[in-house]
């Protein structure tokens, strides 16, 4: 039958032209239909300020603007980001609400061990030993993809710098494909993670089940350019992690509205102090977020537009 409403999510286009306007175009025929049954349509914009994946940015600018004035309500995915989404999408002021996400799943079960995870655990037993004096030693965790607005990769290096001269040692896990990109892009950012000793990186798309990986390390490492909500954040208040982030994008301003972790000046001049807000972190305040951000809560939220 007539659905009552259709929801639009993520706007990534294609590498290829042909596959891009054929999204364009199919797009546009839902919103057409949607139109003249009058169904009413909503989007969930994920990335605020642009999309992740952008070939061609004139058909994906129509694409946003064609979803953007057909639905009712262009819903953010936190209340944080509302004031951004006023200022970066003026035209639909009046349609701005938000919905959230919820605590992850269990994830996978009964996975067989990936080929790196004897290395893994030399790398996790090295990295708590050797240690002298007053120099204190944390483990964070990085996951995904890299891109144009992963900022934690390219300030590694500068991190692990910047720690040692505060009095800690840092180790640093990496997962996921981020060869791909750094090579084009940022080849010298490559080059450091892949010869860093104090570095453990498997270039791949991992499966495992977090909550196995997450008993090895001390805080996630998580920094971006957009404004959107990655789901790391969730992961790590699930698994009561702190998250340490770099003075940039939404997620600095999440982690402190919801003390989730400690934020890295863009000069590194608090460092020591950020650190020590990381190996001191209450964990009750990830317990207050997923409270507060809940899927029940999200679902709510968005059937609001069914009743404008």
């Amino acid at each position: 039958g007539r659905p009552r409403g259709i929801v639009f999510r993520y706007l990534n286009d294609y590498p290829s032209l042909v596959k891009s306007v054929l999204k364009l175009t199919s797009e546009f025929l839902v919103v057409l239909i949607a139109k003249l049954l009058r169904i009413r349509v909503a989007w969930i914009c994920h990335n605020v300020d642009r999309e992740t994946w952008m070939y061609h940015p004139r058909i994906t600018t129509l694409r946003r603007k064609i979803i953007g004035d057909a639905a009712v309500k262009v819903y953010v995915t936190d209340p944080g980001l509302l004031r951004h989404a006023e200022r970066l999408l003026p035209e639909y002021k009046n349609k701005l609400d938000y919905v959230t996400f919820g605590r992850p799943g269990d994830g996978p079960r009964n996975l067989t061990a990936p080929s790196w995870w004897r290395d893994f655990e030399s790398f996790v037993e090295s990295s708590k030993s050797n240690l002298s004096g007053s120099v204190k030693r944390l483990i964070g965790l990085s996951f995904g993809h890299a891109s144009w607005k992963t900022v934690h990769y390219e300030q590694t290096k500068r991190l692990l710098d910047a720690a040692w001269t505060s009095g800690y040692d840092l180790r640093l896990i990496i997962l996921g494909p981020i060869r791909e990109f750094l090579e084009k892009y940022a080849p010298d950012t490559l080059r450091e993670l892949m010869n860093d000793r104090r570095v453990f990186l498997v270039d791949q798309y991992v499966k495992i089940n977090e909550a196995e990986l997450v008993k090895y390390v001390d805080f996630y490492w998580r920094a971006y350019r957009d404004y959107s909500v990655p789901y790391g954040m969730y992961c790590a208040a699930h698994y009561k992690k702190p998250v340490l982030t770099y003075d940039v994008g939404f997620l600095s301003e999440a982690v402190r509205i919801y003390s989730l972790g400690a934020v890295i000046s863009i000069d590194f001049s608090n460092i020591r102090q950020a650190l020590d807000a990381i190996a001191e972190w209450d964990e009750t305040a990830a317990e207050r977020f997923l409270e507060s951000h809940t899927w029940e809560e999200g679902a709510r939220r968005l059937i609001r537009f069914l009743e404008v």
